[in-house]
């Protein structure tokens, strides 16, 4: 490049080349100057008849930015829009359509165009994925073929498959298309409805299910980590122990979620056969902390445990470990099977200290060793700490409330809970909800206090304790107390567009973890508002040492709650959902959400696919670099470090 600064036009758009020296090129859209703005402006307002108007746009960016946003405002007759999605036929156009109910006559019209030329019109499979039945489905197996297996369309059938039972004739079709489609993953997306909805799983021994695992068998097991997953997932026991049998050894396997798979449908009477004992001690000695945490939480439902086997993980995960979940996941299970752990009383009350996203779990410890005096002394001190310990201290409260026969620790509890009330720490009174309404606790005599509770949020402007101590006014003394009025939501944070378009049109998130470095391409054009909120927050090291406050197995890691990191909190703004053309395959990013326009700072990782959140979440990037890492991530582990990085 001769320049410092080139132009290259394409498909309607202006792209700046930006190059200095020998830095990466930058590639920017001026859109993101001129014509997202006044989208912008429409989408706050999900104002639909100005969205319809930019979705004439001769930029193609322009269009499916106000296509994708009409899937998330209100159209008064979808069916009026079907001519003008059909002769548009573009991806965000059908995506925009399938978020919004359609008469029978119009799912009809969506039938007959797809049916006819169902190559041109594969997006129409948007609509079936999120409509579709029974009809759908057998339009979408009729025609794979010719669509040469087509990963949207499958997808629509895997998720149609969900959604309600179906008869042996369309399980026996959607079975032999899911094994005659040459690409893995057409076969993941059929397979998918199987794995979710039990209702459509073959009975054991039946002729389907001798079909679905013959072909399993003739495919190969070890083949394809994905249908692995999902057979062991249908299967069950049967599926974990004919893919043991195959296999023999899970050392080489490498894919976190097909391990965690057969850990849940492992036979537990089985255990203490020889080739179960070979595989718990591996799983038991994994590299991933992420698989030891789930055989040991899977070992739970097995008591008692073989004395060998409880010695083991007492010693390698109760003594030795240094890692504080499986130490805390470990405790519990040898505590369930009579172990005296008062000797690692000590470690325990170190981990306490060191992670307070295990404090509920511990707290279940000290309830079965502590007396109860001891014990209720914790909560009174966890409560007076606030922030997530307090929250979690507060929801093991709400537990040991409603499990306690003993009513002559009445008093205690309900002075803890006055008290928790009065200092106002908005992570412990969110988790109040349950308390605050019980009348043992608040009695008949108690509203002035609790009326004094609201009045002290309102002059705080702590939204908060406004909606807690509101909504238990209401709840508890519904003649006293007005009709509860929720504040208003936070505005809207709009995209800083100077700043979207000098980072160009795939800067890159990089989080630095205790476990190591996560690298995420964001997607701006996508997702400005979020992206640009990321963005915002990241250069102030808003994200800085934020855990990970949720961990799902399977499922997703979720932080960013740069408010109160108890994964109730935000950044005191929103920024509207912006539905994205993209699956949630693993590796995705979204940002969390509470309803429709609600996203403030959370996100979260996909660990596995996960399409009931397509359209629902936004997705606003994808990993890169550092999937090893997520797979590891663990709950209360930090993000020490964040940064955007311009390439």
């Amino acid at each position: 490049m001769t320049s410092r600064l080139s132009f290259l036009l394409l498909v309607g758009s202006i792209f700046v080349i930006i190059s200095c020296g020998d830095e990466p090129l930058v590639y920017t859209n001026d859109v993101f100057l001129h014509e997202f703005p006044e989208v912008a402006d429409a989408i706050v307002e999900r104002d639909s008849d100005a969205l319809l108007r930019f979705s004439n746009h001769k930029e193609s960016e322009v269009r499916s930015l106000s296509w994708r946003a009409l899937a998330k405002s209100e159209v008064e007759n979808p069916d009026s829009l079907i001519d003008t999605i059909i002769r548009r036929n573009e991806h965000a156009t059908w995506l925009a359509i399938s978020n919004h109910t359609l008469s029978e006559d119009g799912l009809q019209r969506v039938r007959e165009i797809f049916s006819e030329k169902p190559t041109d019109f594969q997006y129409a499979c948007e609509v079936f994925k999120r409509q579709g039945a029974e009809a759908e489905l057998d339009l979408i197996l009729s025609l794979l073929p010719e669509l040469q297996g087509n990963y949207l369309c499958s997808a629509a059938a895997g998720r149609i498959l969900t959604r309600e039972e179906y008869p042996d004739n369309m399980i026996n079709q959607v079975i032999t298309a899911a094994f005659d489609a040459e690409q893995s993953i057409v076969r993941r997306n059929l397979l998918y409805g199987f794995y979710r909805n039990p209702l459509n799983r073959p009975a054991q021994g039946d002729d389907l299910w001798k079909k679905l695992r013959g072909n399993w068998l003739t495919l190969g097991l070890g083949t394809e980590p994905a249908t692995d997953q999902y057979m062991i997932g249908i299967l069950g026991t049967e599926g974990a122990d004919l893919f043991l049998n195959e296999m023999l050894t899970l050392k080489s396997i490498r894919d976190q979620q097909l391990i965690i798979e057969f850990i849940r449908a492992m036979d537990m009477t089985a255990i203490e056969s020889e080739p179960y004992q070979a595989v718990i001690s591996d799983l038991l000695s994994h590299y991933n902390p992420t698989v030891v945490t789930e055989m040991l939480e899977r070992l739970k439902t097995k008591e008692p445990l073989s004395d060998p086997l409880l010695e083991y993980i007492y010693s390698h995960h109760v003594q030795r470990t240094r890692n504080p979940v499986i130490f805390v996941t470990a405790a519990e299970l040898v505590l369930a099977n009579g172990k005296d752990i008062n000797p690692i009383h000590r470690k325990l009350a170190f981990i306490e200290d060191q992670n307070p996203y295990l404090t509920n779990r511990i707290l279940g410890i000290y309830r079965q060793t502590d007396s109860e005096e001891a014990f209720l002394t914790r909560f009174e001190d966890y409560l007076e700490e606030g922030g997530i310990r307090g929250l979690l201290a507060v929801q093991a409260l709400t537990t040991y409330w409603i499990e306690l026969e003993d009513e002559s620790q009445t008093g205690q509890v309900r002075l803890m809970v006055q008290e928790a009330a009065e200092a106002g720490n908005r992570s412990v009174v969110s988790g109040l909800a349950t308390l605050l309404t019980d009348e043992a606790l608040v009695r008949d005599d108690d509203f002035d206090w609790l009326l004094t509770r609201y009045e002290e949020s309102v002059t705080a402007d702590n939204r908060v304790n406004i909606i807690a101590f509101g909504e238990a006014l209401e709840t508890r003394f519904p003649d006293r107390f007005e009709e509860f009025k929720e504040p208003a939501d936070p505005a809207f944070r709009m995209p800083d567009w100077s700043r979207l378009h000098a980072m160009g049109t795939r800067p890159y998130w990089h989080l630095q973890t205790e476990k190591g470095e996560i690298v995420i391409r964001l997607d701006p054009l996508s997702a400005p508002f979020t992206v640009s909120s990321v963005d915002s927050l990241t250069r102030a090291g808003d994200y800085d040492n934020v855990a990970f406050h949720r961990v799902v197995h399977n499922f997703v890691i979720q932080g960013g709650d740069v408010g109160r990191g108890d994964g109730f909190g935000g950044p005191g703004y929103r920024i509207p959902t912006e539905p994205s053309l993209k699956s949630f395959e693993r590796g995705a990013v979204g940002i969390a959400s509470s309803g429709m326009d609600t996203e403030g700072s959370q996100y979260f990782v996909m660990h596995q696919w996960a399409p009931h959140l397509d359209a629902n979440y936004t997705l606003f990037g994808e990993v890169v670099r550092g999937m090893d890492v997520v797979d590891r991530i663990q709950v209360g582990d930090l993000v020490t470090n964040a940064s955007i990085i311009i390439n």
